[in-house]
């Protein structure tokens, strides 16, 4: 049944009540723009926009790393869950199918999500809210190859071989040790080696490392005793708890804080003079307001790929950007390899995981299937959440 727009009193409360639900978790973890912007406190050191997979994370660092300094953190949609929603059961949150650009309803479907461009590919869109596609995210987080990182700078590719280690153990995909991605690896990978060995037309080399352990989308450790541990991971209960703990920590006195989280906040472009951002246009809540920033103030751009060049193009436009934009699109295959074919399997182990990644082609005496990545033009536009 569709329920009629809520229409505000004009009497201030501490937390906004619905027909079902007291927002006391948006209450929380939330501020809006005149609470973090007009408090009188002293000018930001970092701005961060998008609160998704990557911003989330890297407001948490900050405000974590460097006690001294002040944190905003913007993004373009509303607080939706605090959690991954595997994690809640079946609250009827999905991600929705992929439709083409053309087919845009031009409304937020399943609530959230949004199609940022206009291109020649069917694409679901992104999740316009806090946690971003990180609420969603159920998938492993492979390293990026050798032959990948050849194509990147080499400082980059250094700071990225330093610190995989310890990005893969807080986001909980560390290949385990234990009979899921052990026991039953060995097994499988053993088998489907011996069985390239015996049959030539199968080409199984490609890659940089063949067959190798798939990262595992959950390993965590129970938080206190008598909890599971954390099912997905999502950038939002790292996020809410830096938020929390600064909240405490001031006691109650905006000015006081160091750290806010803004939704409703589509930043729309940076003014600059010379190689310094001076300030930032933002919409919020569908009003123009412009936040100015101090000369040593930190602009960090963390939304997706197509909104940081649409902010990008707005703010500081050459010739040439955004003339080569594309989107890699993922195709999947599926193999399937008959249990009879396998080993004895130890009766304990029931799921399992294995990595094969690279650039080749599987062959077969009837037919040749090229695997290629597919890369695809866009078009990057304005997309609002509240539309």
């Amino acid at each position: 049944m569709a329920l009629p727009e809520l229409i505000p009193s004009g009497r201030p409360v501490e937390v906004q009540a619905t027909r079902f639900s007291l927002d006391a978790l948006g209450r929380f973890f939330c501020n809006t723009w005149e609470e973090a912007t007009g408090n009188g406190g002293p000018p930001f050191s970092a701005v961060v926009v998008g609160a998704g997979m990557y911003g989330a994370y890297c407001a948490t660092k900050i405000y974590r790393r460097h006690p001294g300094k002040r944190i905003l953190l913007l993004d373009a949609g509303h607080f939706l869950v605090p959690e991954h929603v595997q994690n809640l059961g079946r609250i009827g949150l999905n991600v929705p199918a992929p439709i083409w650009p053309d087919a845009d309803p031009g409304v937020p479907r399943e609530l959230v999500w949004g199609l940022p461009w206009r291109g020649n590919v069917d694409f679901p869109g992104l999740a316009y809210c806090c946690g971003g596609k990180s609420l969603y995210w159920g998938g492993w987080c492979p390293r990026l190859t050798p032959g990948d990182l050849k194509l990147w700078p080499a400082s980059t590719a250094a700071y990225l071989d330093r610190h995989y280690v310890d990005v893969e153990s807080e986001i909980g995909v560390v290949p385990a040790a234990d009979f899921i991605a052990g026991e039953l690896y060995a097994i499988l990978s053993d088998a489907i080696v011996a069985a390239a060995s015996s049959m030539p037309d199968v080409e199984m080399g490609f890659g940089d490392h063949g067959v190798e352990v798939a990262p595992l989308a959950v390993q965590g450790d129970s938080p206190i005793s008598g909890l599971f541990s954390l099912g997905k991971y999502s950038a939002l209960p790292l996020l809410m708890d830096a938020v929390r703990e600064d909240a405490a920590a001031s006691g109650g006195a905006d000015a006081g804080r160091r750290f806010f989280m803004v939704p409703l906040a589509h930043a729309i472009r940076a003014h600059t003079a010379g190689d310094v951002v001076t300030g930032l246009d933002v919409d919020v809540a569908g009003q123009r307001q412009h936040l100015p920033l101090a000369p040593d103030c930190a602009l960090i751009l963390a939304a997706s790929a197509v909104e940081t060049t649409r902010f990008a193009l707005h703010s500081f436009p050459t010739p040439l950007m955004g003339r080569n934009l594309m989107a890699h699109v993922r195709s999947d295959f599926t193999v399937r390899i008959h249990r009879s074919a396998l080993p004895q399997v130890p009766g304990h182990v029931q799921t399992a995981a294995l990595l094969l990644r690279g650039l080749g082609a599987v062959r077969s005496s009837d037919h040749v299937a090229e695997v290629r990545s597919f890369n695809h033009m866009i078009e990057p536009r304005r997309w609002s959440p509240a539309s």
